[in-house]
This record gives C-alpha cells, sequence and structure tokens, in this order.
C-alpha cells in the first residue's frame, strides 16, 4: 500500500464513520430538486423494481448509502460493498446486519469477475484514489454492458466566511505530522475538463452541480470541519486546541452578525459502460 492508502486506511479504521457522520443528514440540491443527503442523492440512482439488480459501492465506508438500499427489500437487489479500511467495514457489517456482502479490499483491483454489476455507486471516495485511470478501467470490468457509475466527489466551493475561519486557523496551527510525503491526488477531478478526460472510456458522461448551504454555530462548523483529513492526522492534544480556537473564532462570527453560512459543493458524475 501507498503512503496514502495506509493513512486512509489508518484514518478511517480509527474513525470508523467519519464520513457519514458529517453527510447522513446535510440536505443538498441538484437540478432543482431536493434531496435528504447526498447518500439519498446516489441511492436515486438505483431504480425500484422486481428484476435482478447488481449494485456495488466503492468504498463503502461504515455502509450508510447501502443501508438507504437494503431497507427498500426490493426483490432482486443484490448489494455489495467494497473498502480497503477493516474499521469501516466492520462497522458496516454492523449497520447493514448481513444484507450486503462486504469484502476487503482495493479498486484498483477489484476481487470480482468481468461483468458483475449492473451499477456501481462511490460516494465522495473516486477522488482520493491513485492510479484514477486503472481504478475506471475496473469499473469498466466489473459493469455489464450498459451498466452505469454514479459518483459523488468533492468540487470547490465558494469562498465565505466561515470558510476563511477554518483556513486562518488551520495556518496559525503549528503541527509535526505523522505522514510526511502525504499527497492526495484529485486535481484532475477539481474541474469538468479534467473528469471527461477520466471518464473518455465510457458513453453518456453527465455532471451535474450539487451544493448545500449549512447554517453555521460553533457546533455545526466543528461538525462538518472536525472530520477532515488535515485534523485527523494531527496528535490528539494539537487537534483538540485547534478545535477550541476554531469554535472561539466562529462563535465570534456569530455574535458580531457576520454571515456564517457555508456553502458547500460537490458534483454527481454518472456514466454507462458502452
Amino acid at each position: 500500500m501507498s503512503v496514502l492508502e495506509r493513512f486512509l486506511a489508518d484514518t478511517h479504521d480509527r474513525h470508523p464513520g467519519v464520513t457519514s457522520d458529517a453527510m447522513a443528514r446535510l440536505p443538498v440540491r441538484m437540478a432543482g430538486a431536493s434531496h435528504a443527503s447526498t447518500y439519498a442523492l446516489l441511492a436515486d440512482a438505483v431504480p425500484g423494481g422486481p428484476a435482478p439488480l447488481a449494485v456495488l459501492d466503492l468504498a463503502c465506508g461504515d455502509g450508510a448509502l447501502l443501508s438507504l438500499l437494503a431497507v427498500r427489500e426490493q426483490p432482486g437487489l443484490t448489494l455489495h460493498g467494497l473498502d480497503f479500511s477493516a474499521g469501516e467495514l466492520a462497522a458496516a457489517a454492523r449497520r447493514l446486519g448481513g444484507r450486503a456482502r462486504l469484502v476487503r479490499s482495493r479498486a484498483q483491483r477489484l476481487p470480482y469477475a468481468d461483468a458483475s454489476f449492473d451499477l456501481v455507486l462511490s460516494h465522495m471516495a473516486l477522488m482520493l484514489m491513485e492510479d484514477a485511470d486503472q481504478v475506471l478501467a475496473e469499473l469498466r470490468r466489473v459493469l455489464r454492458p450498459g451498466g452505469v457509475v454514479a459518483a459523488l466527489v468533492a468540487a470547490p466551493a465558494p469562498a465565505s466566511a466561515v470558510q476563511q475561519v477554518f483556513i486562518d486557523t488551520l495556518r496559525s496551527t503549528e503541527t509535526a505530522t505523522a505522514w510526511p510525503g502525504l499527497r492526495f491526488p484529485g486535481r484532475a477531478w477539481r474541474d469538468e475538463d479534467g473528469i471527461r478526460g477520466l471518464f473518455s472510456g465510457f458513453a453518456d458522461l453527465r455532471i451535474a452541480q450539487v451544493a448545500a448551504d449549512l447554517a453555521c454555530d460553533p457546533e455545526t462548523a466543528w461538525g462538518w470541519y472536525g472530520g477532515v483529513y488535515e485534523l485527523l492526522m494531527m496528535p490528539p492534544a494539537e487537534r483538540a486546541g485547534f478545535e477550541q480556537r476554531f469554535r472561539d473564532a466562529v462563535a465570534a462570527l456569530v455574535a458580531d452578525g457576520q454571515a456564517a453560512t457555508l456553502p458547500l459543493h460537490f458534483r454527481r458524475v454518472t456514466a454507462r459502460r458502452a
């Protein structure tokens, strides 16, 4: 495993559910429609009905997305989840209670036969994966002809006062990292041209803007930012000090009457295997 993969596995082993804690109750908008969360948005890509349907959640985490599909009790729907964090998979197993087949593995070499799935879903994970071309080649391989990939990825958000508070607090924090050389590979995912290049081997690529507005007080602001990787790699004492300074700064922002809404942007990417 690379430095990045070791970091992600270690972090999610120690903090299973960190992504769903921040996002499972975050209402979002896309194309004029509202969705209860980004997970619900991706779940809507899975059609109902009795026809046999095999679905893989790639980087399934603690099973938040799979659980929305499992409660349908939909005849013919077979659920699979893959992650390389043992901690996340243990949390998913507790949540799902045997309603999905869970596997620990890497996305760059999926342990499935060719043409195994009708849909592959992925929530806030593709932009963290190294060797993106290899990952997408594997998705094409395991999708059946006409099968669909639907993914949520991060997108740059507009500047805001709350975001600036986070940036300023982070810049003023001196910390020693246990992960020298750690680099995140998401540059190609930051704009639509990059995404189009990555999905050049697929058909019917569609990129939709997804947005949310999080009204922030110190508690809700920390609920969003407290799980970002820059903080999770800090030693506990330094992270606790950062939290207090950040909460105090957000409280001052609110008390001063400044706008304390945090705009958040994502992209939903869908494409079909020709």
